[in-house]
């Protein structure tokens, strides 16, 4: 977008949603594919298999994948009841994973032709700690209907299941298939700003009196929370949220400026960072960590102080590799990226560096800034625009294997029209429940931005106060049911 929405975030534009990744760090050069299509000539199977984590949680999942049935009896032993890499052993040849385990082939189906080849599906993850199975909506954006598939991955390193050294196999050492469970349901969240009450401001200090009393107000329609920042007595949240909203979802952002001319990562931004990462290490309500909101070059509200992309992608395995072991396939890592960024040169350079700790990516998306004149207040306007981003970003992002969360997303109840989006309380009420059905249709997670009115937010004009579902004193401004929740506070 182009104005900024807060100093200490932005009007910006997350998911995350069930974040799934499928990795086979297979260099295209070594894989010899004529080998592959020999036994390919047999025809194909399914074979469905549990992976097994070998990092003593006792965790698992299931699902199955599609290859030569001739591999039941030549090249990698995929029989039924073969173990796969049963010796652990790094599953990613950076090292940036730590977990390790098998695959164990558990039932096998033959009669497949070519169309299926390499296709790959989750069925199942199951959580020891917890004792909950979960299942999470597709990685490409389509509703799940009893497994998530997993996208053939051809980028970069990567090769889908394929043959490395002439030797076949389809379960490569090297291959890992982890589900990050932080957001296992599809949701529309809501983005919180605490300076919302009479003579608040950016810097205010927030009491655990009015968290308690502002999350009283968020979870009647809210299951997922997301701020951004942990200054300013924000730390509190997840322990006031933890003791009287326990269902209750947090999403952690972390302030990510410089104040050098290098534009490296700030010694505060830092500190922040570890902040949020000790409490997402502390408390089970805490989903995912967001790295800066809107942070780099370009992005209006850091103009002068933004952080370079390296910087950006230090900061994010920073708090990847923070993570206990634990509690790292729960929490999702993510920075939240303005429209312009996702579409340019940054959200290149994020896709190629970052993969390896983000567990989805988050985009800000705001119909009202479309293009030079707006988007009209209608259903049909508003949903065409958000349709135009979703196969836009799903073509850009897709091959990552990451799913798309939406950060930011927005009307103004007052202010200066822009173009065709013309602000009024009838029109935001238009706007937040079409966008909220969208999302539930589409299956992307979401966060509306925000939950209240914040009259300090001058920068962005008149309508900068306005971007609030509920007034500052907290009261509603329309009716509004969220389809993902009860409305019954957890």
């Amino acid at each position: 977008m182009n104005s900024s929405k807060s100093g200490y975030g932005s009007l910006a534009v997350f998911w995350l949603v069930a974040t799934i990744l499928l990795t086979t760090s297979i260099n295209a050069a070594e894989v010899n594919f004529g080998k592959y299509a020999a036994a390919a000539a047999s025809g194909y199977s399914r074979y469905d298999f549990i992976y097994y984590y070998d990092d003593g949680s006792g965790d698992y999942y299931t699902g199955y994948v599609y290859a030569p049935t001739a591999f039941q009896t030549s090249g990698p032993n995929l029989s039924l009841g073969a173990k796969i890499n049963e010796e652990p052993q790094p599953l990613w040849a950076s090292g940036n994973q730590d977990l390790s385990g098998y695959y164990e082939i558990t039932g096998i189906t033959d009669g497949f032709d070519s169309s299926y080849d390499k296709q790959s599906y989750i069925t199942a993850y199951y959580d020891a700690d917890t004792a909950e199975v979960s299942l999470g909506v597709n990685s490409d954006g389509s509703s799940a209907a009893g497994a998530i598939y997993v996208a053939d991955r051809t980028a970069a390193h990567e090769s889908g299941y394929a043959f490395q050294d002439s030797v076949a196999t389809v379960f490569d050492p090297a291959t890992e298939i982890d589900i990050f469970t932080g957001f296992a349901s599809l949701f529309v969240g809501v983005d919180y700003g605490p300076f919302h009450e009479t003579d608040q401001n950016q810097g205010s200090t927030i009491s655990t009196t009015q968290l308690q009393s502002d999350l009283a107000v968020m979870a009647q329609k809210f299951g997922y929370v997301r701020t951004y920042t942990v200054r300013n007595g924000l730390d509190q949240l997840p322990l006031v949220a933890q003791t009287h909203y326990p269902n209750l979802k947090l999403v952690l952002g972390v302030e990510i400026y410089s104040d050098t001319s290098d534009h490296a990562t700030s010694s505060q931004s830092l500190a922040d960072l570890q902040t949020a990462i000790n409490l997402a290490n502390t408390h089970s309500n805490v989903v995912g960590i967001i790295v800066g909101n809107e942070c780099l070059s370009g992005d209006p509200q850091h103009a002068s102080n933004y952080v370079t992309d390296a910087a950006l992608v230090a900061a994010l395995k920073t708090a990847y590799e923070g993570l206990s072991a634990s509690r790292r396939k729960n929490v999702v890592v993510t920075t939240d990226l303005s429209f312009g960024a996702a579409n340019g040169d940054h959200g290149s350079y994020l896709r190629q560096h970052a993969a390896d700790y983000i567990g989805a990516w988050m985009i800000n998306i705001y119909p009202w800034y479309a293009g030079p004149d707006g988007t009209a207040p209608t259903q049909a306007a508003i949903e065409a625009n958000l349709n135009w981003n979703y196969n836009n970003f799903n073509n850009l992002y897709g091959k990552t294997g990451k799913t798309i969360t939406i950060g930011e997303t927005g009307w103004p109840s007052a202010g200066t029209s822009y173009g065709q989006s013309v602000a009024s309380v009838p029109n935001e009420q238009l706007y937040v429940t079409t966008a909220s059905d969208w999302m539930v249709n589409r299956s992307w997670s979401g966060f509306l931005f925000e939950m209240f009115d914040e009259a300090w937010k001058v920068d962005e004009g008149d309508i900068g106060p306005h971007w609030g579902l509920y007034y500052g004193n907290g009261a509603a401004k329309f009716a509004y049911t969220n389809p993902t929740h009860s409305g019954v506070p957890d």
